[in-house]
């Protein structure tokens, strides 16, 4: 087959800002282009002549059992493992822990449950010579185009997943000629790999057993049904056609369509109990069949709710307008002639990261990997890059949980509160997955670390019915595991983590995960501490403020090692590992604000030094995209451009602009696609209670000159505008509620702050001063000029 991408100078009519490009289908499935409304997520590999999409609902998984293992049963030998820990023995407290797990009933190597398509379908025509071919992502819309020309015509082919209908919708379309094409739904098979290693029993994710699935026309449908193992129910998916002006001729599994110039399909999948998927899939039939709007009048009706929320934030770094017709791999040979990143490409990883969370938020989050660095990355941007409505995923996943997760409290530890589990699911919140090399069960961190973006939409919102009804008691409740679980101290009346668990490390002279003291451990209770005596005073008692200081008071002291660095463990007797991909002791600058200059210099100090020499080990995205998050907030541009530079550049970036877990993986791992915003933002604009920083770590090239606008700053105010480039910038921003805010801008010599009507509220000319104290009222916008550098 001949073939040919479509030149560079043809390519205005489809491309532009906030849409990305391909000049070739997608050779594999981690370069499709995606679409999705949140429940469902659509995949096109935008191939003229014999495409497919493939559709997933969020619910769709393979039961491993009748009911998800219980958490391990280990409080009756706690004190027993806590000794074995405190007196060195590390490998017997470890084999102590898994023994006791597996005789009551929760063995370790426990994995999590697989994933799976709803339904795939193809498309194939005729053509021997492809010319002026072109794939296109919309994320402003929402929207996968594919145009392309053959010997019999020109064609484009356009599909998106409805958030105003809730279904899937493909169109295609004879822009010269007539549509001759043949469409069928097919069954979705487990990529091969996955398969060989089912089969031999080598999977990571264990024995998976496969929905049983049937597929046929019914009317003028293809349904395909599909029955659970384990009496867990089932899902049905159902492809619909409108034949516009085009014949139908009805085929195995699908249909010949021809004579005609446009016609489109409604896709859906749905999920249902034992018993219930056969009525899903008639109701699901009729609402489809009342789907009779043109293509057009469909998209318009997602593109009201979509594009409304996409257009909140947006960020511009000054690129120039061919670079927003580029394909990835053009950007590259581009950008690495350059002494900076291509603005156009920073600008498309900033849009994928809010567009990825529009695709995948539903009633879940995306839950691609662990909650201890994995799915927090991924949901980051969402609070401060103004999509409340997508974190409600995140928050009422996590508060379903709550059951498990205190029951995972009381078999693992015997304490009250809850341990969020290090790799809850779509079935359960048990605590489940865990093994020497990964003692999740010992992972009390996680819970801080899954209320935090709880802690911080009450930053950005002001919203006191949040902090009053869902936010404060959470933390009243974990406080309580804090409470139960430090009872030892050392000899100075510090208390002491132990067991404790620093993900996934260990001491270099104790190679067992299972330690004491993990740095982590002491940061998230401090957080945890610290926020319910200063949001939630109100709703405590006197006894419960009492014990709050009790815990604080007796947190153990950091300690640092040879170069200068935070230990990751605070016990002078464990030796640091620094090549490892995670940086947990590094918690307090983020996703915490512990670590800042006006807080404590001295510790501010320390915690740069211990991310600029950490290692990376096996380099996987979502160590450097931590790094690269505490980078901004502790205001460190060259690391920040270090590494962001390193995973546009390196094999992280698929052909579609998601990202993956290791350079050049076949898979998509959105760790970077949800950090990339939260790090462009952050290094822009720092905000938390009462503070406002502008450009704290954008000094590098890539970042010399730009506007970003609509930002939830995190101390109950609105960025409206920030300008910027190496002479200036200036601000618009207002406030939610009353509240007295430091403004800062370190690089300034000169900085005004006036309100609405031009007065001038604050002014300072003194380079030594670079922060100002202003009192807000609710409702009220300010301007902030500052003029950059030395005179």
């Amino acid at each position: 087959m001949k073939w040919e991408g479509m030149p560079f100078y043809k390519r205005g009519e489809f491309t532009g800002r906030h849409r990305v490009c391909c000049d070739h289908p997608a050779r594999r499935f981690r370069d499709a282009f995606r679409s999705g409304n949140g429940s469902l997520v659509m995949l096109d590999y935008g191939h003229p002549v014999k495409n497919r999409w493939t559709l997933t609902q969020e619910e769709l998984y393979t039961p491993q059992w009748e009911e998800p293992p219980k958490a391990p049963l280990l409080r009756e030998v706690l004190p027993e493992i806590q000794e074995l820990l405190l007196e060195g023995h590390y490998e017997e407290a470890d084999r102590l822990a898994n023994e006791t797990a597996e005789k009551n009933g929760t063995p370790p190597y426990y994995r999590p449950n697989y994933s799976h398509d709803g339904i795939w379908v193809e498309a194939e025509q005729k053509a021997e010579n492809i010319t002026d071919y072109l794939h296109i992502q919309n994320m402003r819309t929402g929207e996968l185009s594919t145009v392309w020309a053959t010997e019999y015509g020109s064609y484009r082919m356009d599909a998106f997943c409805s958030r105003a209908d809730g279904t899937a919708v493909i169109r295609f379309l004879a822009r010269e000629g007539t549509l001759n094409f043949h469409i069928r739904a097919l069954i979705p098979q487990m990529p091969k790999e996955d398969e060989e290693k089912n089969v031999a029993g080598e999977s990571w994710l264990g024995k998976i057993i496969p929905p049983q699935m049937t597929l046929a026309c019914q009317d003028t449908d293809v349904v395909l049904q599909g029955t659970y193992a384990y009496h867990h129910g089932g899902f049905g998916a159902v492809l619909h056609g409108n034949s516009g002006d085009c014949c139908f001729e009805e085929e195995e599994n699908g249909f010949h369509v021809f004579g005609g110039t446009e016609c489109w399909f409604l896709l859906s999948v749905v999920r249902g109990g034992e018993g219930e998927t056969e009525q899903l899939i008639r109701e699901l039939k009729e609402r489809l069949l009342k789907l009779t709007d043109s293509y057009e009048v469909l998209l318009e009706r997602h593109k009201k709710i979509h594009t409304k929320l996409f257009d909140r934030v947006s960020l511009e770094l000054g690129g120039e307008e061919g670079d927003y017709t580029l394909t990835l791999k053009e950007m590259l040979e581009k950008e690495c002639l350059s002494k900076a990143i291509l603005p156009a490409f920073l600008e498309a990883m900033f849009d994928m990261g809010r567009y990825f969370l529009l695709c995948e938020c539903g009633k879940f989050p995306p839950i691609y990997g662990h909650v201890n660095i994995n799915v927090n990355h991924q949901i980051s941007c969402g609070n401060i890059d103004s999509l409340p409505e997508l974190m409600e995923s995140f928050f009422g996943w996590i508060e379903r949980q709550l059951p498990d997760a205190r029951e995972n409290a009381e078999r693992t530890f015997g304490t009250r509160g809850f341990v969020i589990a290090c790799h809850p699911d779509m079935e359960s919140g048990r605590q489940y997955h865990f093994n020497t090399e990964y003692p999740h069960e010992f992972w009390i961190s996680s819970s801080g670390w899954c209320l935090e973006p709880f802690l911080e939409h009450y930053y950005c919102t002001g919203d006191e019915t949040f902090r009053r009804e869902r936010m404060i008691p959470l933390y009243r409740e974990l406080a309580q595991l804090y409470v139960d679980f430090l009872t030892r101290k050392d000899e100075n009346g510090k208390w002491i983590f132990v067991p404790s668990y620093s993900p996934e490390n260990f001491p270099l002279n104790h190679p067992i995960m299972t330690s004491v003291n993990a740095a982590m451990d002491v940061e998230v209770c401090r957080e945890v501490m610290e926020t319910l005596l200063n949001y939630g005073a109100d709703m405590l008692s006197e006894e419960e403020k009492e014990a709050c200081h009790i815990v604080l008071n007796g947190l153990p002291d950091y300690l640092y090692g040879e170069r200068g660095e935070i230990k990751e463990w605070l016990r002078e007797d464990l030796e640091e590992r620094h090549d490892h991909r995670h940086i947990s002791q590094l918690y307090g600058a983020f996703p915490g604000d512990e670590f800042q200059p006006e807080r404590n210099m001295e510790l501010y100090g320390h915690a740069r030094i211990t991310n600029r020499i950490r290692g990376m080990e096996n380099e996987s995205c979502h160590g450097i995209m931590h790094r690269a998050q505490i980078a901004a907030r502790l205001k460190d541009s060259a690391l920040v451009e270090e590494f962001l530079r390193f995973t546009l550049e390196s094999g992280y970036v698929n052909d579609n602009f998601t990202t993956a877990h290791n350079p050049y993986r076949d898979h998509v791992f959105p760790d970077g696609q949800g950090a990339i915003p939260t790090v462009l933002t952050e290094s822009i604009v720092y905000a938390r209670p009462g503070f406002i920083e502008l450009l704290p770590a954008a000094e590098s090239k890539s970042l010399q000159k730009g506007c970003l606008k609509g930002v939830s700053l995190r101390t109950a105010a609105k960025l409206e505008e920030i300008r910027w480039d190496e002479k200036q910038v200036s601000a618009e921003l207002c406030f939610l509620k009353e509240q007295e805010v430091i403004f800062c801008c370190r690089r300034a010599r000169k900085m005004t702050v006036t309100d609405k009507q031009g007065n001038v509220v604050l002014s300072s000319e003194t380079p030594e001063v670079y922060t100002r104290a202003y009192c807000a009222a609710p409702g009220e916008c300010i301007h902030i000029h500052a003029e950059l550098g030395k005179e």
